[in-house]
């Protein structure tokens, strides 16, 4: 990964609209990878970050981005000298904290009114909804043609018994006429 693309964990989250607990999901189901500093702080790519959440790449602000840069630098220095202090990272990460702008409430719910992720779940729902709607709309059809059938063959199972009722009817007569007329042998043998 290119060393630019990547962004702490904090930066990572408040982008991606989630906590950090799901981050971390993600990079245990293996849709997100995570490269970590000297310091073991997480540090995410911001263009895997942007193919599964979809926020918008301008929301990252200039000072985050120089707070990652210094956090970079900082990080090879001590790797290049052999030595890592564990209390950059979190002085880092208080950096990045304070220079990150304190946004106004109105500006978080305006920005999340109008959050690209929110309108592709909406947009998502929509096209299920359809397919739901289609299909319950085929399984209407299905039924109908269904019923229509069973009605069909309904009335062929009852024009069948009285074809059978008539024609056993018909041989009961047959058998009927048939036994009064004796044949002239056995009239003789009786």
């Amino acid at each position: 990964m290119n060393s630019e693309d990547l962004i702490t964990e904090s930066v990572a989250s408040r982008l991606a609209g989630v906590s950090p607990s799901t981050l971390n999901r993600f990079v245990e189901a293996g849709y997100l990878q995570v490269e970590s500093n000297r310091g073991a702080e997480k540090l995410f790519s911001r263009s895997e970050l942007l193919s599964i959440f979809g926020f918008d790449d301008t929301e990252i602000s200039k000072e985050s981005e120089s707070a990652v840069l210094s956090d970079k630098i900082e990080v090879e220095k001590s790797s290049h000298n052999g030595q890592a202090s564990k209390e950059a990272p979190s002085e880092n990460l208080r950096s990045d904290q304070a220079s990150a702008p304190e946004r106004p409430p109105e500006a978080i719910s305006n920005r999340t009114s109008a959050s690209p992720k929110l309108q592709q779940i909406i947009k998502y729902q929509e096209r299920l909804l359809e397919q739901k709607e289609l299909q319950i709309a085929d399984l209407r059809e299905n039924n109908a043609w269904l019923k229509t059938r069973l009605e069909r063959m309904e009335e062929k199972a009852d024009r069948d018994q009285l074809l059978l009722l008539s024609e056993t009817q018909v041989i009961r007569r047959l058998i009927a006429i048939q036994e009064p007329k004796k044949s002239t042998m056995r009239l003789a043998l009786e």
